[in-house]
């Protein structure tokens, strides 16, 4: 959410560290990689200089891109040294826009493919501009502009981070979002009604051009291949009445205040979108405040540091039309487990690998949660701060991407097996604990080509893939994930990786276009063994 010149400045700094972030990058055997190649071109002329990068983020985060390539003089480019994998490509062009509907393109790669004419088609996207000022007539500096598609679908293939059309108003109180897709659009300015304290600073009531509250009544700005709108001006009126809500947290037991834990805050819209945001930290006392809360239903919850024996109970409140001030948060002592982690039969894993992450059988909310906990190097674990429960073990390991995660085959207390997890009751000191653990070798992969009984692959049509293990020998005691979804591509390709052994479900249905049912969900066993690819091929059938 930046202006138009942090934007251009932005664009600058993230390509150069694109750059670097590529050729941080361990390059693989030449044998296993592959290569994507295509052509950009604006208005049907090749396009120089412009900047193809690769992710395997749908998203694209700024710190996710890994590969990156520049057009030459006739508008192509080459990406090489692509390990097999499920990626998306797009070009960084903030003034342009795709002349069709994909910004990006999903390509299921292969080990040592090589796949050419992932093409882009540009155009000059358009831009709208214009002026906040208050009711006063003065301008409204840093003031946060959606430019927003009257089609919520036309959003999902937008760019980020340079067309998200999140736009801040310059001294002036002048916006400028540029690098729109054509179609039609509404302007508008301030929140909606729901939303987190903002710490005191002024809220306006979301404003929509022509300075209208209501949506209805916004003016849809029609937007065209290279167009400029100018003039789009919003006046607010006076802001929002806020209020400051405060209390303090203590211990349920004897009412002493406690202190230096993080309290955060939540909200549900009546549409039960939630809002979530934490950080405040208690004075000496035990107090906390919070300034700028809007009216609206809020809950209040403690965030303990790791390994804190404490927890608390949620507390919700109801702001209308003044302070609040009284509340108390109560904390309790929770319970506490400490054991051993031990490997079932001789491995080269280490035991300071494992993470562990107690979860309750009963999921109530526990907003502050139970932090992720280490396993010493002999194995050794405690957890504190656990709410009264059954408790089971979440185990991995502790990088993203590696190929080792653990499953849990047994815990015992006291040398009793414990097959449902442990019981534990608000401050219960529970101690020998014994869990044994198997390493699991996630070197497995499946991949698919999906066909149609009868025609061909439509590009418009969109498929989804999931995969469930189904493994009697998964111990039910760990809730270790072991699905994924993946799109499939334009060519009916798709591939799951970073699988353990076993036996899995897998499934694949039509999510576009509508109705969904244009093509019964397949589903079929597949057995995925240890550093081995499956090949799978799924045929849909039409819906009768």
């Amino acid at each position: 959410m930046v202006s138009s010149t942090r934007q251009a400045i932005a664009c600058i700094v993230f390509i150069v560290a694109i750059g670097a972030n590529a050729q941080a990058q361990t390059t693989p055997a030449k044998d296993q990689t592959a290569s994507i190649s295509g052509k950009v071109t604006l208005k049907e002329k090749a396009a120089p200089g412009i900047v193809v990068v690769l992710t395997e983020d749908k998203y694209a985060g700024w710190q996710r891109f890994r590969y990156r390539a520049t057009t030459d003089a006739e508008g192509n480019y080459r990406l090489t040294n692509i390990p097999a994998g499920n990626y998306y490509v797009f070009p960084l062009a903030p003034a342009f826009v795709p002349d069709k509907d994909q910004s990006k393109q999903l390509v299921v790669v292969a080990a040592g493919e090589t796949l050419r004419d992932v093409d882009f088609a540009l155009v000059r996207g358009g831009v709208i501009t214009g002026k906040i000022t208050d009711a006063e007539g003065q301008p409204l500096i840093d003031e946060y502009v959606t430019v927003a598609p009257v089609d919520p679908s036309h959003s999902d293939n937008q760019v980020f981070p340079f067309n998200f059309n999140n736009n801040q108003t310059d001294d002036r109180g002048i916006y400028r979002a540029f690098g729109l897709r054509p179609g039609k659009y509404r302007v508008s300015v301030g929140r909606s009604g729901s939303g987190l304290p903002d710490g005191g600073a002024q809220t306006y009531r979301q404003t929509f051009y022509p300075s209208v509250t209501e949506v209805e009544k916004a003016t849809v700005i029609e937007v065209t291949e290279g167009s400029e709108t100018d003039d789009v001006d919003i006046v607010l009126s006076r802001p929002i009445a806020t209020f400051t809500v405060s209390g303090r947290v203590i211990d349920a037991e004897t009412s002493a205040p406690v202190t230096t834990f993080g309290l955060g805050i939540q909200q549900s819209d009546a549409n039960g979108s939630t809002s979530t945001s934490s950080g405040e930290r208690f004075n000496k006392d035990g107090k906390f405040k919070l300034d700028g809360v809007r009216p609206g239903k809020y809950t209040v919850f403690i965030v303990p540091p790791a390994g804190s024996e404490w927890r608390s109970d949620a507390l919700t409140f109801e702001v209308v039309d003044k302070d609040l001030s009284g509340l108390e948060v109560k904390m309790n002592k929770g319970a506490a487990i400490s054991g051993v982690v031990v490997f079932d039969g001789p491995t080269t894993a280490k035991l300071a690998d494992v993470r562990m992450f107690p979860i309750l059988q009963r999921r109530s909310p526990m907003f502050g949660g139970i932090h992720v906990v280490a396993v010493g190097s002999d194995g050794a674990f405690k957890v504190n701060g656990i709410p009264a429960g059954t408790v089971y073990f979440s185990l991995s390991a502790p990088r993203p991407f590696s190929t080792t995660d653990f499953e849990v085959v047994s815990i015992e207390r006291n040398g009793v097996l414990q097959p449902d997890g442990i019981a534990v009751k608000d401050g219960e000191v529970v101690t020998d604990v014994r869990v044994l653990v198997k390493p699991v070798n996630l070197t497995g992969s499946i991949r698919g080509q999906v066909k149609l009984e009868n025609g061909e692959l439509d590009p418009s049509m969109k498929f989804s893939v999931s995969v469930n293990r189904v493994s009697e020998n998964q111990s039910k005691l760990s809730f270790r994930s072991s699905s994924n979804s993946p799109e499939v591509d334009a060519r009916g390709r798709f591939l799951l990786d970073h699988l353990a052994p076993g036996n899995y479900e897998l499934s694949v249905f039509t999510y576009q276009p509508q109705p969904r049912a244009l093509y019964e969900t397949s589903k079929q066993q597949v057995t995925v063994t240890e550093n081995s690819v499956t090949e799978v091929t799924v045929v849909l059938k039409a819906k009768q």
